[in-house]
């Protein structure tokens, strides 16, 4: 009898976090409808700090998510898009390394490029986002011109609720599942248990990373440069440099002339012994002719 109750729970608890997993993924991809995060400064809204709060203390949840704990910070992820044009590409790099080294960011790739013999630079940075105007501020005091600048925001306060309120239930159950491993008795009921206990784990680590990324992503600001030389206009017409130029093309014509020569006669070197071998074959071979020729005239 004990066995049967014991299945019956396990199956239950097993709907049960089934079903709260479902409901948290209907409630991400659809944000903002009914059973999703509560509106900023309502009284009984529970945000993230609320979950951890509670968990941290180990305190029950308040039926309905009352919590007098509330978030009140939206989590925004940013990102900020810079095209800039700079004197000198390889300076405004090392600048910005710089600066972001300077407050407390990090460099996630940089990709060199060259077009038409003009050097170009990709740099994606993350700074924290308390410091992120200051960086943004400093990029754009290196730049001549800035030729693009394109910022975007993500709130991702409701899908973090969600995560909340998930892990929340994940715990909870796999707190239910323990007790249920204490009170088993047989071999079978054991390995069942434990079979659930491995599912919820699996669930709480993925809805802790997920909670952790978010944070990463909020807390730093992606921010992506590309450098580019900034154009010089051409100067007024100058005879001066038209001949300058065809000075130094000249003397760039001379110094091939002088390579393929020189070239030539490297290369030539077995002409001389071969010419001559060949000189002293046919002179022999008209001797002999000439020879031959004499006695038959007699």
């Amino acid at each position: 009898m004990k066995t049967l109750v014991i299945s019956i729970l396990i199956s239950v608890l097993a709907l049960g976090a089934a079903g709260c997993a479902a409901s948290s993924n209907l409630q991400t991809e659809a944000p903002g409808k009914a059973g999703g995060a509560p509106v900023l400064g309502a009284p009984n809204a529970s945000g993230p700090a609320a979950a951890l709060a509670l968990r941290e203390t180990g305190a029950a949840p308040i039926a309905g998510d009352a919590a007098s704990t509330q978030s009140l910070d939206r989590m925004i992820i940013r990102s900020t898009t810079l095209n800039l044009s700079v004197r000198d590409v390889a300076n405004a790099l090392d600048a910005i390394n710089v600066a972001v080294n300077r407050l407390g960011g990090y460099v996630a790739n940089t990709r060199f490029k060259n077009d038409s013999d003009q050097a170009s630079v990709s740099i994606s940075v993350r700074v924290p986002r308390d410091r992120a105007d200051a960086f943004l501020l400093d990029a754009r005091h290196l730049a001549t011109k800035v030729n693009e600048e394109t910022t975007s925001s993500q709130d991702v306060t409701d899908e973090y609720t969600d995560l909340g309120s998930q892990l929340r239930n994940q715990e909870a159950a796999e707190l239910q599942y323990l007790e249920l491993l204490r009170r088993a008795q047989t071999v079978d009921d054991i390995l069942k248990v434990q079979q659930q206990l491995t599912n919820i784990r699996g669930q709480i680590e993925r809805t802790k990373g997920r909670m952790q990324l978010i944070d990463r992503r909020t807390d730093f600001v992606q921010i992506d440069l590309t450098l580019v030389p900034e154009i010089t206009a051409r100067g007024a017409w100058d005879p001066n440099e038209i001949v300058r130029r065809a000075w130094q093309a000249s003397l760039s014509m001379l110094q091939r002339v002088a390579e393929v020569a020189i070239t030539v006669v490297v290369f030539m070197w077995w002409v001389v012994p071969l010419g001559a071998v060949a000189f002293g074959v046919a002179l022999g071979l008209r001797q002999r002719r000439g020879l031959v020729q004499r006695p038959s005239e007699n």
